[in-house]
């Protein structure tokens, strides 16, 4: 996301999600009753009935006395097995659940009635219950005196929740539910992430939970061996870690409470060796306890250079950056869906990886927001390789990080300064070390004939700093016989021509320090986000474009579900294609030579823009560092 302004001080006063994680907004209850008009129905007397019929008119009513008391009791017994309780608060106001568990990431039913209903009046959703009425972690506005709402989807904070209708005009809550609590309890797996391994033939495996157990993941390519747990099924355990409020660099993440620092839970990793482009089934849970039921699969990458065995052997992938939690159409969630079906309608379910290029969730110092987000991507992060790149609001903090002179490099993370990032997003660099001796912020993998690169644009990126040496060194060891494509990838853009004055004055310090280095080892690619749009450039180098397959192509993809920009343009002769839009790109490599590169636009999954690199990976151009100012 571009740099902060005026308005995100009054921003981190206010709840994170505004009620755009709850998808149902509330309902007013029916009227009772079908049809409509004046219609009624009467029961009338014949003038010729009996004294006999009137008796066992007198009978029925006697029998009715008695048993509606009975009837009633049944009922009320039935509904206080499944309601939560709930007492009658100010105002005659109350509030009540249809239930005292729930699914995780799914939704609870709950009723309100308040006779004192204003416009904005709210249900709020608090986890734990004993929260103050302002510490939400979410809400959803009610439109009227009485109805109910379906409230979710709930993440599982290994915490109970409860809720309060509230009243707009002063925050005060009027009533309040009682406990629900989440039905596979505070142990439960969540937040499942599949990652590549330190080598080629390797996996890391990665969820969350409140169990500091040792973790344990059984797996194999048998789904039923791997179901049934036979003695002949592998396993693997691995270690966890988790991180505590110190361990933030500033407020507000390191303030404990409901909104900002709570226990992250633990989250574990175990490492697991295997066959290449090989379809496997795995559960994972605790060496102490039995493993999760639920058997989960994914394919395991290409070695270096090899070709699937599939007919169609050429190697996908996602990119996108600023996803967000946004539940609103076309957005954050509709990326992911979006993604999941490409994921299912592929041969196989061949996609290599996903990889998200910055600025994930926008926690900003909002502890509960690590796990909303792992549990809103687990849908394609637990079968395919969800790799990460570090983005300014999940670093850039006030008491330190990178501040290049004229940078509008800000405190976008509210303190967390990368801690929840590195210990929840683990890099196949970081080892069996909960963080390693490499910086986790930046790293790199192979998948079949692609090698990628991800780096930090929230660390020094100059000549002559430990970053820079590291990218240099990485990009000498690529084998671009065995692995031809070569692509970079950083939050911030070398190259953007949307009219921010001071975001763009950046990306020309990125240009005139890396670009240099990418076209001496003839980089086919590097995208980015930060900015909210798609932007396309030539094959390009220091502004200008070059025809055949020599230059860089520069993709900007900051659309996973952050509001779009709203910004002009420049006219930059370099920008080829440019869209505000929410969407996602897939990136194709067909072959050793061609590979070819969408735009995928959410709102009705339409190519919005599409380019063929044809290239032999020989080129190079070998040109020192510019100045910015030398720079368009």
């Amino acid at each position: 996301m571009k740099a902060a302004t005026a308005d995100d001080d009054a921003a981190a006063s206010r709840p994170l999600f505004g009620g755009d994680w709850l998808s149902h907004h509330a309902s007013s209850i029916p009227p009772r009753g079908g049809g409509g008009g004046n219609t009624s129905t009467r029961l009338e007397l014949e003038d010729d009935a009996t004294e006999e019929a009137a008796a066992k008119r007198r009978r029925l009513s006697t029998l009715t006395f008695i048993l509606a008391p009975m009837l009633i009791s049944i009922a009320l017994l039935f509904l206080s097995s499944a309601l939560v309780p709930s007492a009658v608060g100010l105002g005659g106001t109350f509030i009540q659940t249809a239930s005292r568990e729930f699914d995780t990431m799914g939704y609870v039913n709950v009723s309100w009635s308040a006779p004192g209903w204003g416009e904005g009046d709210y249900i709020g959703v608090y986890c734990p219950p004993d929260s103050k009425d302002w510490e939400i972690v979410d809400w959803i506005t009610v439109d009227g005196k009485r109805g109910w709402t379906l409230v979710g989807p709930l993440p599982n904070y290994r915490a109970s929740y409860a809720f309060r209708y509230v009243r707009n005009r002063d925050g005060r809550a009027l009533a309040r539910t009682g406990v629900v609590e989440p039905g596979t309890g505070y142990d439960e797996p969540t937040s499942l992430r599949l990652s590549f391994g330190r080598i080629s033939t390797q996996v890391m495996l990665q969820w969350v939970s409140g169990s500091s157990d040792t973790p344990i993941v059984i797996y194999g390519t048998d789904l039923e061996t791997v179901r049934e747990g036979t003695p002949d099924v592998q396993t693997q355990t691995g270690y966890s870690t988790t991180y505590a409020a110190s361990d933030m660099c500033e407020a507000p993440a390191n303030m404990t409470g409901p909104i900002h620092y709570r226990h992250p839970g633990w989250i574990h990793r175990v490492y697991v060796d295997v066959a290449p482009d090989r379809r496997y089934y795995y559960r994972v849970g605790s060496a102490s306890h039995d493993a999760t039921e639920e058997v989960r699969s994914f394919l395991s990458p290409l070695k270096d250079g090899q070709r699937a065995r599939s007919k169609d052997d050429r190697t996908s992938f996602f990119v996108y950056g600023d996803l967000d939690l946004a539940r609103q159409q076309d957005r954050s969630t509709t990326t992911i869906a979006r993604i999941a079906s490409d994921i299912a309608a592929a041969p196989d379910g061949r996609y290599a990886a996903i990889i998200h290029i910055g600025d994930l969730g926008y926690a900003c110092g909002r502890g509960y927001a690590w796990d909303q987000f792992g549990q809103m991507i687990q849908e394609v992060s637990q079968s395919t390789p969800y790799m990460v790149g570090l983005g300014n609001h999940e670093y850039a903090h006030a008491s330190g990080g990178f501040k290049p002179v004229g940078g509008n490099y800000g405190s976008e993370s509210n303190g967390e300064c990368g801690v929840p990032y590195m210990h929840r997003y683990a890099t196949p660099m970081q080892g069996a070390n909960p963080l390693g001796t490499q910086p986790p912020y930046w790293y790199s993998f192979r998948s079949g004939r692609t090698a990628h690169i991800v780096i930090s644009t929230e660390h020094d990126f100059t000549p002559g700093s430990e970053m820079y040496a590291w990218l240099e060194s990485e990009l000498d060891s690529v084998d671009r016989a065995a692995t031809p494509w070569l692509f970079v990838y950083g939050h911030r853009p070398m190259y953007c021509s949307e009219d921010y004055p001071a975001d763009y004055k950046v990306t020309l310090m990125i240009r005139g320090a890396l670009e240099p280095l990418l076209a001496r080892y003839g980089v086919d690619a590097y995208f980015s986000g930060h900015y909210h749009a798609y932007e396309r450039t030539c094959r390009v180098f220091q502004g200008r474009c070059f025809d055949g397959d020599r230059g860089t192509l520069h993709i900007m993809v900051g659309t996973g579900g952050m509001d779009v920009d709203t910004a002009g343009y420049y006219n930059k002769s370099w920008s080829i294609a440019a869209v505000q839009t929410y969407g996602y790109s897939r990136v194709h490599v067909h072959n050793d030579s061609v590979a070819t590169i969408e735009f995928m636009q959410n709102h009705d999954s339409a190519v919005l823009d599409s380019v063929t690199l044809v290239s032999n990976h020989q080129w190079r151009i070998e040109e020192p560092a510019a100045s910015p100012q030398s720079l368009q």
